[in-house]
């Protein structure tokens, strides 16, 4: 069975994809709102939407994806990866063209009932960021409640690229996200929490080392359960025990499911490494579900 993933503008109409029943919705306001969203990495950090974004469809009968819209990706096909073929509950790919000029990999997930998922799309063959992209989607509306509050806990998977060195590293995380559902008329819903537990790792599947704690500043959640706030980690200085900001950023996610018992969503932050007389930086992208305790 073919699953396509689409990338959809802001303020236009969704229609169903082939594989996807995706109602028809019409985006307004930010990137979060609607079934379907995607985007591209810049060394900026994150552009939501638009030609540059990838296009996705996986193969089930396969276990492949075929990629649209990245550059020097040979044919697009990629295949599970041999060394790391899971990070965390993520399915992981590589592009598997004999001719293509760049290597990327993959990340592709989805929700425990199927009804959410995402993909992330990276490259480490440039002594910049590189090129990449990201979709996540949901087949339905969520049905928001207009009152109480529940906690959603999940994984994260991501990787890191690096201006001013060549290479990847993958990431991985707990997720954890507390949410109050308010009784608004629009049926917004507020939301905080963190990525802890994290941890790094070579393409090889080495482990590299504890990275610091996520912190998802407040959100506010919009009638179709779309959300976005901003992102910060700190590290412990050695010689003063303050925290130093060691990266920041955004998440970008929507509650998913008839009962808003799922959500999935991307992180993209960008920070620079502590006594690196190169001044090497890093930019993190990663994807994350989440199910209502």
């Amino acid at each position: 069975m073919n699953r396509k993933f689409a990338p959809v503008a802001v303020a236009v109409a969704l229609a169903a994809c082939s594989g996807n029943p995706l109602n028809n919705v019409t985006t307004t306001g930010n990137a979060g709102v609607g079934n379907t969203v995607s985007g591209s990495f810049t060394d900026s950090g994150i552009t939501t939407s638009g030609d540059a974004a990838p296009r996705v469809s996986y193969n089930s009968d396969t276990d492949t994806l075929q990629v649209n819209n990245m550059p020097f990706d040979g044919n697009g096909r990629y295949t599970r990866d041999g060394a790391v073929p899971t990070m965390n509950g993520f399915r992981v790919y590589a592009n598997t063209n004999t001719s293509e000029r760049r290597d990327y990999q993959a990340l592709y997930g989805a929700s425990p009932s199927g009804g959410a998922r995402a993909v992330i799309v990276r490259t480490g063959d440039y002594r910049g960021y590189g090129f990449g992209g990201f979709i996540f989607e949901r087949d339905m509306r969520a049905s928001l409640p207009s009152s109480g509050s529940a906690t959603y806990s999940g994984n994260y998977a991501g990787m890191r690229t690096f201006d001013g060195s060549s290479g990847l590293t993958y990431t991985r995380g707990d997720l954890e996200l507390e949410v109050d559902f308010l009784d608004f008329t629009n049926q917004r819903a507020t939301m905080e929490g963190f990525i802890s537990n994290r941890e790094e790792y070579d393409t090889a599947g080495n482990y590299l080392g504890d990275l610091p704690v996520m912190v998802l500043a407040t959100a506010y959640a919009d009638g179709s359960g779309a959300f976005e706030s901003d992102v910060t980690t700190h590290r412990i200085n050695p010689t003063t025990t303050l925290e130093e900001l060691d990266s920041q950023g955004k998440y970008y996610g929507v509650i998913a499911g008839p009962d808003a018992d799922e959500l999935v969503g991307i992180v993209v932050v960008q920070g620079d490494f502590p006594n690196d007389p190169t001044g090497l930086t890093f930019q993190e992208a990663g994807a994350f579900f989440g199910t209502r305790n």
